[in-house]
């Protein structure tokens, strides 16, 4: 299953790719439900710059797969169903550590997929080429193209795929095939994955406030009512929670000094779930959650909004883009930072703007920065979790 979207970890100040150049850590291809459980070591072979290879273990069960690479000192691990969609990828430093966790769980969609007719033998295996392709996402044109072997018992044994137009391949290779039964506990992601207690553990103690960092609680509207966001703080953590019309659903909650925390979008038929655990990056100054890169003061003459003065600013959103120079998000907020109006854009790109209706400042309990249970119920993303 082709994954639609990078993920990364950032580690000792460095972003780290999950993905590769490849499908190094996706679910692997399947043309039928019927595929026997098994346990596959396999290399993984990834030419950007150079070439280097992986260890990776892919175990199967009843049409669900767990797949572990270690490149080393990042380890990626990838649960999901090929036909029920769920895809869910899984990034640590090790095992054990808390302080360099990334999830991203999405429901996809499986590419189109062509029996080539090339048969080859993988580490004794004979397979037969399948070809894969699906749409772009910024462009209305199919992605390359690319490749998986499937062995007569339809178990994926090797992969191909073209980076760009360069003629080297990344892809992955069999080195040993077990067909044996594989226990359900072995391929159901761990339960920590969904609860907000490991992701929006502090990591550290957060106790000088800056001035303008008061805590609050405030509702905006658009202008027709019919698109209502809350903004809560609790510092140093901001809630995000928007709802549309059509019952789409865009929240967030993070810590404005970690790299840290969690994000729900049901938009359209995009569903995705993310959640964040490191330290943010002094090299890499804004995070997946706030993708502010600076606070520019707009020198707007001042704002006033339900008998408060507030100040412009736009929201830079993104170091590596300083050519940006329309405002693609602006809020209005008091000197000590509660937001009273705010100049965003919908899934769509069109332009909205919201002004509070209610706006307090009032101590926020962790409690209320936590996400709804149904936003996150693994059954909701198609997941049965173990322990």
């Amino acid at each position: 299953m082709k994954r639609r979207a990078a993920a990364s970890v950032v580690i000792a100040g460095a972003v780290l790719l999950a993905a590769g150049g490849g499908r190094a850590d996706d679910i692997p291809f399947s043309a039928s439900r019927d595929v026997p459980d098994y346990k596959a070591s396999m290399v993984i072979r990834e030419t950007w710059f150079e070439v280097k290879t992986f260890a990776r273990t892919v175990l199967h069960h009843k049409g669900w797969t767990k797949v572990e690479e270690v490149k080393t000192p990042v380890r990626t691990v990838a649960y999901g169903n090929y036909f029920d969609n769920p895809f869910l990828l899984w990034l640590a430093k090790s095992e054990d550590d808390e302080d360099f966790a990334t999830a991203i769980i999405e429901k996809v969609t499986p590419p189109e997929a062509k029996d080539t007719g090339v048969v080859r033998v993988k580490a004794g295996e004979v397979c037969s080429w399948w070809e894969l392709s699906e749409k772009a996402e910024t462009e209305d044109r199919l992605q390359p193209p690319w490749r998986s072997c499937l062995s007569r018992d339809g178990i994926e044994v090797a992969t191909s795929q073209p980076f760009g137009e360069m003629t080297a391949n990344d892809g992955t290779d069999l080195v040993r095939l077990e067909r044996a039964p594989v226990a359900e506990s072995d391929v159901r992601p761990p339960k920590r994955v969904f609860e907000p207690a490991f992701w929006l553990k502090p990591r550290r103690d957060y106790s000088e406030r800056p001035a303008d960092r008061a805590d609050f609680d405030v509702r905006m509207k658009t202008a027709d009512g019919r698109t209502e966001i809350r903004l809560l703080r609790h510092y140093p953590w901001r809630l995000e929670d928007r709802r549309g019309p059509d019952g789409a659903v865009q929240f967030k909650v993070w810590n404005e000094l970690e790299n840290q925390g969690m994000a729900v979008s049901t938009v359209d038929d995009l569903h995705r779930f993310e959640a964040r655990r490191s330290p943010r990056a002094s090299s890499y100054p804004y995070t997946a959650f706030d993708k502010t890169f600076e606070r520019v003061d707009m020198n707007l003459p001042s704002s006033s909004h339900r008998g408060e003065e507030c100040t412009w600013f736009d929201l830079k959103p993104d170091i590596l883009r300083p050519a940006v120079k329309n405002v693609l998000r602006a809020e209005c907020v008091t000197r000590d930072g509660m937001p009273l109006k705010l100049i965003g854009r919908d899934a769509s790109g069109a332009i909205e703007t919201f002004a509070a209706v209610e706006a307090k400042r009032r101590p926020v309990d962790m409690e209320e920065m936590i996400p709804p249970r149904e936003l996150i119920d693994p059954s909701s993303w198609g997941f049965t979790v173990g322990d």
